[in-house]
């Protein structure tokens, strides 16, 4: 039994050591597979991010690519103003057209289009001498007409009071609400003359009863009341190939195209950090794990060696439970036994004291006998003589 107390003794303690490596190196691995786990969470949503930027960039050079498309093919614009852009395309001196010369808002791009009318197909050129050279152009192959405004001969556009401002639905004046290279201004401001661009028709419609129809008015949805008194309105499912500031638009889509592509090659390197650092936190989990593998083994056949080893120990301890009952009845039977053989010892002792009494009575009786049988034989003597 002390060889087996002395083994249970030392697998507890193997047990025990083994345990608090156990402990450690699942903290370790816990540890581990969090660091994991918020490493894919960061891959996760940069891949993410990098789904949504693709998607933009993909949307985007769509854009790009159909506005490039548009503008190299000058659609939107007449027969005859594709053919002066044409011809003219490597001619410093013709400008372009109105339209390709400003940007605004494009909450306010329809009002503007309809504000401008048939200016938005003008055409600007240096001077008037260019201007003719392009008129000549135009009559000597049948290919239509064409409004230039030279930027030498053009007369100033009038100012509006800056009161109307002032009034409920007024957004701005029209030729504020668009930005232009300033060589250009007094050809936008003389496009868009006289006009002011208001919210609603409800608003329009006061305003130009206020005003006497002394301005023309758009408002944004694209209702148009001229100083006339005439009010158009209505919507076409085609508009103008939206030309105004087709130009910005295709540069800005080109800034946005390359910001996208830079965010997305920068998704992509953060991403190849990131799994660079998974894989090494991977590694060092996958280093310790047969070893915590082993350990679950080891303890798990300790403890089963233990339990065994227990029951030795309790079978030991029951055997030896039987036995010191055993010894105890036999104990008690000897206690008896001595008992009996004290009692019977004082019986014979007994015994032999009352023989040894009965002894002498019978030695006194042999000798008296004895005694007796002399006293005859000296009475015969004696009755001889």
């Amino acid at each position: 039994k002390d060889n087996l107390n002395f083994d249970l003794n030392d697998i507890t303690q193997s047990i025990s050591t083994q345990n608090k490596e156990l402990v450690d190196i699942n903290d370790k691995t816990t540890s581990l597979e969090a660091n994991i786990k918020s490493i894919q969470d960061a891959i996760d949503v940069l891949d993410e991010r990098k789904s949504k930027i693709n998607q933009e960039l993909m949307t985007a050079r769509a854009k790009h690519n159909y506005l490039v498309n548009l503008e190299n093919e000058n659609e939107g614009y007449s027969k005859s103003v594709k053919s002066i852009l044409d011809y003219a395309k490597n001619n410093s001196k013709v400008h372009g057209t109105i339209a390709n010369l400003i940007s605004t808002d494009e909450k306010y791009e329809y009002a503007i289009e309809i504000a401008l009318g048939g200016f938005i197909q003008n055409i600007v050129v240096e001077d008037e001498i260019i201007a003719k050279n392009l008129i000549t152009y135009l009559n000597d192959n049948s290919l239509g007409r064409v409004t230039f405004l030279p930027l030498d001969n053009l007369s100033d556009a009038p100012d509006i009071n800056p009161k109307v401002l002032k009034n409920e639905g007024v957004i701005g004046i029209a030729s504020d609400l668009v930005s232009t290279d300033k060589k250009y201004s007094n050809a936008i401001k003389l496009a868009l003359a006289n006009t002011v661009i208001v919210d609603n028709i409800d608003n329009a419609i006061s305003l130009s009863k206020k005003i006497k129809n002394s301005l023309r008015i758009v408002t944004v949805a694209g209702e148009l009341l001229a100083q006339t008194g005439s009010i158009t309105g209505g919507r076409t499912a085609a508009r103008s190939g939206g030309v105004i500031g087709r130009k910005e638009k295709i540069a800005e889509l080109k800034k946005i195209i390359s910001s996208k592509e830079d965010e997305v090659e920068a998704s992509k390197a953060q991403i190849e950090k990131l799994e660079l650092q998974k894989e090494e936190v991977k590694k060092q989990f996958d280093e310790i794990l047969p070893r915590k593998e082993e350990l679950v083994i080891n303890i798990a056949t300790l403890t089963e060696k233990r339990e065994n080893v227990k029951k030795e120990i309790e079978k030991i301890d029951l055997q030896k439970q039987s036995f010191a009952s055993v010894l105890e009845e036999m104990n008690v039977k000897i206690t008896e036994m001595k008992n009996t053989i004290d009692s019977n010892n004082q019986v014979i002792f007994n015994i032999n004291v009352e023989n040894a009494k009965k002894q002498e009575e019978i030695d006194e009786y042999t000798r008296f006998n004895k005694e007796k049988q002399k006293v005859k034989v000296l009475v015969s003597m004696f009755g001889r003589e």
